[in-house]
């Protein structure tokens, strides 16, 4: 997948390489050498929102009135590599059932919605069959409002 796609795309932007892995490091990770990459976070969510925001006016035609939050849920801190990601928040996520939508390119991207109109919209975002993200909307009426 990485040669097939990845590649291609750097070889048309040196400029979007040079951004990527401005700072990464090599790992071994389950028996296998790879990369961690640190990514800018503001940069990243500032993405996924935009991704879901126009998912969203794709799935339901019109705009969603509330800010998106993400999680990354493949995520780790690149400070510290052998921490795990939220597991917790983790399952909670992979336990909703979101509904599985078609898309061009499934091996580069896919993706699953759940929508309730009391609790929200929750978007499982998978890149390249193992980036996972989970961006979620939830209006202020919903009972996960904070309570003053």
């Amino acid at each position: 997948m990485f040669r097939s796609k990845v590649l291609p795309s750097f070889r048309r932007s040196p400029k979007l390489k040079r951004q990527t892995f401005a700072r990464c490091r090599e790992v071994f990770v389950w028996g296998m050498n790879s990369a961690v990459v640190d990514t800018d976070p503001t940069r990243l969510n500032k993405v996924m929102k935009a991704i879901v925001s126009a998912l969203y006016f794709h799935d339901f035609g019109e705009k969603f009135g509330y800010p998106w939050s993400v999680h990354g849920a493949t995520m780790v801190p690149f400070s510290n590599v052998s921490n795990t990601t939220t597991p917790q928040m983790n399952a909670l996520f992979r336990s909703i059932p979101t509904t599985d939508r078609d898309t061009n390119q499934p091996d580069v991207f896919k993706y699953g919605v759940y929508r309730s109109v009391e609790y929200g919209v929750i978007y499982k975002l998978v890149f390249y069959g193992g980036v996972d993200f989970y961006v979620f909307g939830v209006p202020p009426s919903s009972r996960f409002e904070t309570r003053g």
